[in-house]
């Protein structure tokens, strides 16, 4: 250094960056496992900047424009590197230092040409002997959020000087101009077709097109699809199908456009099939037909093996083989026979796989627990779960209730700011509201509320307090809570749900689909008697009814005022008495089911690979189009925050080849994105050189610098906008 870079504020800046880096490095040697996969990430989110902005630059240079900088991320500028006539200029950290301002007279005097002048550079040195001079800094910036090409003639920010040199971009014909902006989004095009082309040389499991689920109510319920269909043909597209393939054309059909399906079914026949997309209820604006990806009978890595070993004897890898003594092959099998089981545990039966010897036979005995719908979007109390037309109670299987709202900053502020203790404490305070095994009695003016009741109380004390009754450890409690909105604008009090199965006093009797008729019973009854035999909970009720072929069933009931009665409830073969889909009361982690997606041979591999590529392609732009017409939220998008985060779950959680997919996903979005016709995009810069041909000259630098400035500030909003979403979505969701 210099005498000059010695002065006071230059030595706090490097005491400071001393510490930054002693801190990192310290950080990164107690976790080298989290470090590598960072590394990982930042590495694939670099190479997917690193081909928009080559693309740019090698068209620029075969061009004969001439390029002054090329840099992978954005400033501040940590390393620098250009070929002088005296070697490889090295710069670190350029403008980090207060440089010693001279002249050009007085730099010539001391013999130093233009590239050895100070420039505040930490360090500055030079690699290797005399060499044939570069234009060109190749430059690596800290923020990973973008890259950029400065040509001469060209700036992204105001308008570009002009000049007379032949090789500045803004003396070029329109069309190479095109062909240099073009450049950016074709390269990334062309990278997703070759990823996705070694994707599938190589194999890689995907979500085949197998219906798991069929939420009730959905196009594909009324359709007539069920769990085990497979989709073979979806408008005429039959090659490379797999889940992904049902959620985008259910995403690009238009309003009331009929998408025509082939499905075969289990037993192996097969079927046609139309249907109408609808707005997803769950995430407005995203057209779906209602089916779920199918699961398989495998168990999955948890974090903590021993706590599920405990909660449910199962391991990862283990595999289920049958449940309550029924074999089964697949998990919608399995759910078939849940459905029937109404006690209060089932058995499981799995292989495990030895170390040194034959496959295990596991045995072990999992609680039930009642969900009180298929689905939390139930508007229509004909769609709840029911034994008879009886729906139990509700009760809390977990609560944590909406804190009041803040901004991000806010709360950002609160780590630091004194008060933090008090909020944590009233945060544990509302939290007491409710308890896991609460029974709710009563909401607002509601006596034994289903859950369609508790949904429009709740909505309707948005934002102020609302009285419930619960019963609690034998003993009735009066408590409050305050419902608000979630992060996806549905107003929530914070409580999961499940139906009362252990005691048999009813709710509400109602008229469900395809269900019995209602029967007078008084909400708050307890049924003590089915068909002369006593029952004392919901599990016997429907078990007693499962056992009653068809013909008047007689419940005897005793009444919330001690007044006892009965009531007829009628059955016959047309109707489905019992309407329950059990559930694992404890977790039983299953693996999505996969299938392994590989061409055959290179000439295969190359149309999967474009294929696939088109596909997402297709994705983006519907997605971007629903956006501007405002059919789905500006909370949706994920910035680069929210990508990094991504990214790092699937290098954390999956093989290397599901990141290397996920970067040829990126690869195709981003090419829609920067094609958009806004500035500063090179859809903009597109969109301006086309004026420029049509008008035969270019807009005023006036008008041009305006615009530029405009648009940057725009795109810096959108980018705080973006990011304050990705890190609310990532820590507070």
């Amino acid at each position: 250094m210099t005498k000059a870079k010695w002065s006071r504020r230059n030595i706090i800046r490097v005491l400071i960056l001393v510490l930054v880096v002693v801190t990192a490095v310290s950080l990164v040697a107690q976790r080298l496992d989290m470090f590598g996969n960072i590394l990982l990430v930042m590495l694939g989110f670099g190479t997917v900047i690193l081909v928009h902005e080559f693309g740019h630059f090698i068209v620029a240079k075969l061009s004969d424009i001439e390029v002054e900088t090329f840099s992978m991320f954005m400033p501040p500028t940590l390393l620098g590197i250009k070929r002088t006539a005296k070697g490889l200029r090295v710069r670190i950290l350029p403008g980090f230092l207060e440089a010693e301002h001279k002249d050009a007279g007085e730099a010539q005097d001391e013999g130093k040409g233009k590239d050895e002048q100070d420039d505040g550079s930490l360090a500055t040195f030079m690699v290797g002997g005399v060499m044939k001079p570069g234009e060109t800094e190749y430059q690596l910036g800290l923020i990973p959020f973008g890259g950029f090409v400065k040509m001469l003639g060209q700036e992204d920010v105001g308008a570009a000087k002009s000049t007379n040199d032949p090789r500045s971009f803004a003396n070029k014909r329109i069309g190479t101009r095109l062909a240099v902006i073009a450049a950016g989004v074709t390269f990334n095009a062309i990278t997703a077709v070759v990823i996705f082309i070694t994707a599938f040389s190589v194999g890689i499991k995907l979500p085949p097109p197998i219906v798991g689920g069929v939420i009730p109510g959905s196009p594909a319920e009324k359709a007539g699809l069920r769990p085990g269909d497979e989709i073979l043909d979806i408008d005429g597209k039959t090659k490379d199908l797999d889940f992904s393939s049902i959620q985008i054309a259910a995403a690009l059909s238009g309003r009331d456009e009929m998408v025509r399906m082939r499905v075969r079914h289990e037993d192996g026949t097969e079927g046609r099939y139309s249907l109408i997309a609808r707005e997803d209820e769950a995430e407005p604006g995203f057209r779906v037909f209602g089916v779920e990806p199918a699961v398989s009978l495998e168990i999955q890595g948890v974090s903590d093996v021993n706590e599920l070993m405990q909660s449910t004897g199962l391991r990862p890898g283990d595999r289920i083989t049958a449940v309550a003594g029924a074999p089964v092959e697949t998990y919608w099998a399995l759910e078939q026979v849940l459905d029937r089981i109404y006690g209060t545990t089932v058995s499981l039966t799995a292989q495990r796989e030895g170390k040194d010897g034959p496959p295990q036979t596991v045995q072990t005995e999992i609680p039930l627990r009642w969900p009180f719908a298929r689905t939390y979007s139930v508007h229509m109390e004909d769609r709840l779960f029911h034994v008879g037309s009886l729906v139990p109670r509700l009760k809390i299987a977990k609560f944590a209730p909406p804190a009041p709202p803040k901004s991000l900053l806010q709360r950002i502020g609160s780590w630091f700011l004194p008060g933090n203790e008090k909020a944590g404490q009233a945060q544990a305070e509302r939290a007491k509201a409710l308890l896991a095994d609460d029974i709710i009695l009563a909401v607002a003016d509601v006596e034994y509320p289903t859950y369609v009741e508790l949904r429009k109380a709740i909505e309707e004390h948005e934002s102020r307090p609302m009285t419930l009754r619960v019963l609690r450890a034998g003993e009735q409690v009066q408590t409050t809570v305050e419902p608000r909105k979630d992060n996806k604008g549905k107003v929530i009090m914070g409580a999961a749900l499940l139906l009362d199965s252990e005691y048999a006093v009813v709710a509400k009797s109602i008229a469900a689909v395809d269900g019995p008729e209602p029967v007078d019973i008084p909400r708050g009854a307890r049924i003590i008697a089915v068909n002369g035999h006593a029952v004392t909970s919901f599990h016997d009720i429907a078990i007693a009814l499962q056992e009653t072929s068809e013909g008047p069933v007689t419940l005897a009931y005793e009444a919330p005022d001690g007044q006892n009665g009965q009531a007829v409830l009628a059955i016959d073969d047309a109707q489905r008495p019992i309407a329950l889909e059990p559930a694992f009361g404890k977790g039983v982690p299953v693996a999505p089911l996969r299938r392994e997606y590989r061409a055959d041979n290179p000439v295969q591999a190359v149309a999967m690979g474009w294929r696939r590529t088109v596909m997402f392609i297709a994705q983006a732009y519907s997605t971007f189009r629903t956006l501007f017409t405002g059919l789905v939220s500006s909370k949706q998008l994920m910035g680069p925050v929210g990508i990094l985060h991504a990214s790092y779950k699937i290098v954390e959680q999956q093989p290397l080849i599901y990141y290397v997919y996920f970067l040829g996903l990126i690869n195709a979005v981003i090419a829609v994105f920067n094609f958009l016709p806004v500035l500063p995009l090179d859809g903009g810069l597109v969109a301006l050189l086309l004026v420029e041909k049509l008008r035969g000259k270019p807009l005023s630098e006036r008008l041009m610098a305006v615009m530029a400035n405009a648009a940057w500030i725009l795109i810096g909003v959108l980018a705080i906008y973006v990011t304050f979403n990705d890190i609310a979505r990532i820590v507070f969701s």
